[in-house]
């Protein structure tokens, strides 16, 4: 139900919330590790998620506007817990 996401946006949001498939959590790693030369690479097949990692690293604010508008879109609450997110819960499953 994450439509008013774009791809970029939703790889991030599912990536931060712990949501993503094996095969999409190795790519973020491999993305977050890789040097220019290999983000490059990795860019030609993954345009889109390569671009997000990018936003989410060096733009700021970017990650603030996405959850707020991710977290909207999936009735995603958030639980604090002495200041740090240590429990998410998406309509009512516990992560």
């Amino acid at each position: 139900m994450t439509d008013t996401l774009t791809k970029e946006e939703r790889f991030i949001f599912d990536w931060q919330y712990r949501r993503l498939g094996d095969f999409k959590s190795a790519l973020i790693n491999a993305i977050k590790v890789a040097d220019q030369g290999n983000r490059e690479l990795l860019r030609r097949g993954f345009p889109d998620e390569v671009g997000a990692y990018e936003k989410f690293a060096h733009t700021p604010g970017w990650w603030d506007e996405v959850e707020a508008k991710g977290r909207y879109a999936t009735d995603v609450q958030i639980r604090l817990g002495s200041g740090f997110r240590d429990e998410v819960e998406a309509k009512g499953e516990t992560r």
